[in-house]
């Protein structure tokens, strides 16, 4: 509205959000249009909403001319990939959205960014009604023996495989049928071990579906149907739907894969703390020690700009401002770990 001229550049990082950000766009009643492969863009807009992917496979044929404005969505992800679309387009303003602004591998976020705009805390949210508070069950599992990776900063993932085949199947279809509710998501470490979690829950009579990178739209569409209305009760993935989703509907998040990643973590538990009719909170079922590892999201209180070169030898989330917690299992205050109450 500031400008006579130019356009703005909505950049997601995954094809599957260009629809779900185009759609609330268009809520909002912004002159936004898609450009992806099977769309009919409408360059008479003003607001073009792109994947990364496109970006690069289009880059020499698209023309947007003046861009005074870029958004980059997940902004946390990739902030190489970013640098090469600012300087391509050259735009006045760079805003990058996230709800996690840090990264496991690659260049911090100060890299790009020059300032930080932190937003209301996981506590400010759930005051507001805007999300659910957690509930956990959680076992204090050993991860000291799980090599790391140069590459990604996340934990090798054979010897999470091993790990979670050892340990953490034994006890997930039981905690399942203990504590679960309506509608839960099993994040798992492997597209193999989802459909063995699948598997096993469909011999037990639970409806569960696997969806994985590999799973066509419309099957997708159709698994994500189901479980809204109630046919599928389970969802077993590989960090599909630990980004973008939004499922208000889900109470209940299985964590069977362990990651240092703390933004990977806090999205998993994001994925079921969206607010709906009658859910006053979510509960975690964590079966891999991410609570001794990270912390419950609400002790979660303010942000720093990551520098361009973080020390990843330091611990995941080192540098957060947190709040003394209170104990996610009694609810009392966190005065030590463990938790002098209950234990």
């Amino acid at each position: 509205e500031r400008r006579k001229d130019g356009v703005a550049l909505y950049v997601v990082h995954r094809r599957q959000l260009v629809e779900q950000t185009h759609a609330l766009l268009t809520r909002l009643g912004l002159p936004a249009t898609i450009v992806m492969a099977g769309y009919e863009t409408d360059w008479s807009k003003r607001v073009f909403v792109v994947s990364r992917d496109t970006w690069n496979r289009r880059k020499d044929f698209l023309n947007f001319g003046k861009v005074p404005l870029l958004v980059f969505d997940e902004a946390h992800i990739g902030i190489n990939a970013q640098k090469r679309i600012v300087e391509a387009l050259e735009p006045e303003v760079v805003l990058g959205y996230t709800a996690t602004p840090v990264s496991m591998s690659g260049p911090g976020m100060g890299a790009l960014y020059q300032d930080i705009v932190v937003g209301p805390t996981y506590l400010d949210l759930i005051a507001d009604g805007h999300l659910v508070p957690t509930r956990w069950v959680s076992v204090q599992l050993d991860t000291s023996d799980l090599k790391v990776s140069k590459l990604t900063g996340d934990f090798v993932i054979d010897d999470v495989v091993r790990l979670v085949k050892g340990q953490v199947l034994a006890d997930l279809y039981e905690a399942y049928g203990e504590y679960a509710r309506e509608r839960t998501v099993v994040f798992a470490p492997t597209v193999d071990i989802a459909w063995t979690i699948a598997a096993r829950f469909g011999e037990m009579g639970i409806p569960a579906a696997v969806l994985d990178w590999s799973t066509p739209p419309n099957e997708r569409h159709r698994i994500l149907r189901g479980f809204r209305e109630g046919r599928i009760k389970i969802i077993v993935n590989v960090d599909v739907l630990s980004e973008g989703w939004d499922e208000p509907l889900v109470d209940t998040i299985i964590l069977a894969s362990p990651t240092r990643s703390l933004a990977r973590y806090l999205q998993r538990v994001g994925r079921g703390m969206r607010p709906a009719e009658g859910k006053s909170e979510v509960l975690v079922i964590d079966l891999v020690g991410s609570l001794y590892m990270h912390g419950p999201p609400e002790d979660i209180t303010g942000w720093t700009l990551e520098p361009a070169r973080p020390d990843r030898r330091k611990p995941a989330g080192s540098d957060l401002v947190k709040r003394r917690g209170l104990c996610p299992m009694c609810k009392e205050e966190m005065k030590a770990n463990p938790c002098p109450n209950c234990g």
